[in-house]
């Protein structure tokens, strides 16, 4: 594509597909109270008029120099702000497309641009994932209008050698910083490529193995998860823990961060058992684990036991209280009053109620879980009423996610808005900086009071990993809702 229409739309040698038409400002503010980011950013979706979708070009080999095509008269985006019609190129499944893309693009007023690089999967196993994580990183560069920062897409192709590939693209061609990768083994190869050049990376995975160096860590880790879920909930009186675990290198990740958060608790970390990873309910080693875990067999005896020494006396009291045991399975409760889960959503419906047949009665233990938790219908398992766990605030995520539809056409998800927090963060830290300080400086990025952010206010800390304020949310009858808010940001507390 001509130079010259990429440069004003923000957005360099892009690869993915992106059609935006209907955009709200909602900045990613450092500095800013999680309660003033909601008011100053979350306005009513029904606010705006319908979004209109630009028809695509015919699909076509790639031009030397597309045209533009005419803007209509006087185009404008949602909430009045004046815009204009640019051609971007971009490359898909099926070749090559001109697309037609709404911004509004300032002048740069003698400003130097900031280019930041964005390294996704776009082809392979995992485009679907890294054009959700571009399409939210386009939409956070519209809502910061920031006229000096530039989006450098490039496509990793879900391998590492796409990784570097890409990332040695983005430095060639100015990136200031990198978000992305996606994947975990592909952050050290593109941290050892910029590097040298002194630029950051803010990957998208949650693996804390490949954080340091000049690599940060977006994506939520299991010990960030673990330590928010088990502090809210031996700050409510539940003192004695469980986990029931999946036998994979996630599970083990969780028993680890539970090992470590428990350390310096006042609570006891009563049993950890594993079971096989992806096993369906009627595994028989499955049955076991739970079964076990449940101390089934020990309560079912000392049921029987208690049962017998009620039926050898002939007194009203022995009788009526051997019928009220006729209706129980077990006597007593497990040794524990919170047990943790740390499967997906998916999985909870095979692994929740098999505890609760082995008589891990939730109205006495307390069902914790992760933030794959997070999901819309959780609340059609039973057995999950009354849980816990960590996640991004449904009024954040649920107004995100309509915007998000509302310009791309398809569903966002947590793993989306870590692609705005990245660059909304970005943005963030050219507007409030002067226009020649060196802008993702190591202490910039690793600034103490941390940033806003849709799944959470976040700091990085010099460990390369991040840390999240989150949301804990309980799951009722008519769906999730908050019960824990973390406090508005990272400041020291005060007595």
């Amino acid at each position: 594509m001509a130079a010259g229409y990429a440069d004003s739309m923000g957005i360099a040698g892009m690869s993915g597909r992106a059609s935006i038409t209907s955009v709200r400002r909602l900045p990613v503010i450092g500095l800013l109270a999680l309660g003033m980011f909601i008011l100053a950013g979350c306005s009513d979706p029904a606010d705006a008029p319908p979004a209109t979708t630009p028809a695509p070009a015919e699909v076509k080999p790639r031009a030397a120099a597309p045209v533009a095509p005419q803007p209509p008269a006087e185009p404008t985006l949602p909430g009045g702000l004046a815009g204009s019609f640019g051609a971007i190129e971009t490359r898909s499944g099926d070749g090559f497309r001109i697309q037609q893309t709404l911004l509004n693009r300032p002048e740069l007023d003698g400003r130097r641009p900031v280019h930041v690089a964005v390294l996704v999967p776009l082809t392979g196993n995992a485009a679907a994932v890294g054009q959700r994580l571009l399409d939210a990183a386009m939409l956070a560069l519209f809502d910061q209008r920031q006229p000096r920062l530039t989006l450098i897409p490039k496509d990793t192709q879900g391998t590492r050698e796409g990784a570097e590939a890409a990332a040695r693209i983005a430095i060639a061609e100015g990136a200031e910083m990198i978000v992305g990768p996606l994947f975990g083994d592909h952050v050290q190869i593109v941290r050892a490529v910029a590097a040298p050049a002194g630029v950051p990376v803010l990957a998208f995975s949650n693996d804390s193995a490949v954080a340091g160096n000049g690599a940060h860590i977006l994506g939520i880790t299991p010990a960030n998860e673990v330590r928010s879920i088990i502090n809210f909930a031996l700050a409510r009186g539940h003192s004695r823990i469980a986990a029931f675990l999946p036998d994979s290198v996630y599970g083990r990740r969780v028993h680890e961060a539970l090992v470590d958060t428990m350390s310096t608790s006042v609570g006891e970390l009563v049993r950890v058992t594993y079971y096989p990873a992806g096993a369906e309910a009627d595994d028989e080693l499955l049955l076991q684990y739970a079964r076990e875990f449940a101390d089934y067999d020990l309560r079912r005896q000392a049921l029987e036991r208690e049962k017998a020494k009620l039926a050898s006396r002939s007194d009203r009291i022995s009788k009526s209280a051997l019928q009220r045991l006729e209706v129980l399975d077990t006597l007593g409760d497990p040794p524990f009053d919170a047990v943790l889960l740390a499967e997906p959503a998916n999985r909870l419906p095979t692994i929740a109620p098999l505890l609760a047949f082995y008589d891990v009665d939730p109205i006495v233990v307390r069902y914790l879980g992760l933030g794959g938790w997070f999901a819309d219908d959780l609340q059609s398992e039973p057995t999950l009423i009354g849980s816990w766990f960590p996640g991004p605030d449904p009024a954040f995520f649920n107004s995100f996610a309509e915007r998000f539809q509302a310009a791309f056409g398809k569903p966002a998800d947590r793993v989306a808005m870590l692609g705005y927090d990245a660059v909304a963060m970005a943005g963030a830290l050219v507007r409030d900086q002067a226009p020649d300080a060196q802008l993702f400086s190591t202490e910039v990025l690793l600034n103490d009071q941390g940033f806003a952010a849709y799944y959470g206010a976040f700091r990085l800390r010099p460990s390369g990993l991040s840390e999240r304020l989150l949301p804990i949310l309980e799951v009722t009858r008519e769906g999730l809702r908050v019960v824990g808010t973390p406090r508005d940001g990272f400041a020291p507390l005060l007595n």
